[in-house]
Formats: structure tokens, C-alpha cells, sequence
């Protein structure tokens, strides 16, 4: 199945799924992205910022990638033969 992966703590390259025309991921840019922690580790202003940095329109071309990647056809075989 086609996949948008939105990461902001975590890898894409770790943990996304395997590149491929049906994969696309979109990950934050800050200085603790992929860092894995549990806890945020930047304070004030900067907590939380890869949440701020991946915006809806980040994830929203993203998904345009994807969507022009893919051929997204009937998945049952009722939708297979209508």
C-alpha cells in the first residue's frame, strides 16, 4: 500500500519504510530530528519545534509526491471486476 511517513523524532531512513515509488517521507529539518527521544529535548521557544517545522503543507506536498507516484486501482476483487 502506498505510504506517507511524517517523522519528526525518528528516522526515515531507520525506521520509515524501504524506498520505493509507493513510499514517501517527509522529515522535520531541527537540530534534534531522528534523535529518538523520548522527552523533547530543547526548552522554551524551541520545544516542540519539529512538530511547528512539519507543516500540514510539508505533509500536503508529500502527498502530491505520492499521489503522482503511484496508480492507486481497485484493491478487491468486487472493485476488479465492476
Amino acid at each position: 500500500r502506498p505510504t506517507l511517513g511524517l517523522f519528526t523524532c525518528t528516522s526515515a531512513v531507520r525506521s520509515g519504510p524501504p524506498p520505493s515509488a509507493r513510499h514517501v517521507s517527509v522529515s522535520t529539518q531541527v537540530p534534534c530530528a531522528a534523535s529518538y527521544c523520548k522527552t523533547c529535548p530543547q526548552t522554551g521557544a524551541g520545544q516542540l519545534a519539529c512538530f511547528r517545522e512539519l507543516t500540514v503543507e510539508r505533509a500536503w506536498r508529500g502527498l502530491e509526491r505520492l499521489l503522482g507516484q503511484v496508480h492507486i486501482g481497485p484493491t478487491s476483487s468486487a472493485e476488479r471486476a465492476a
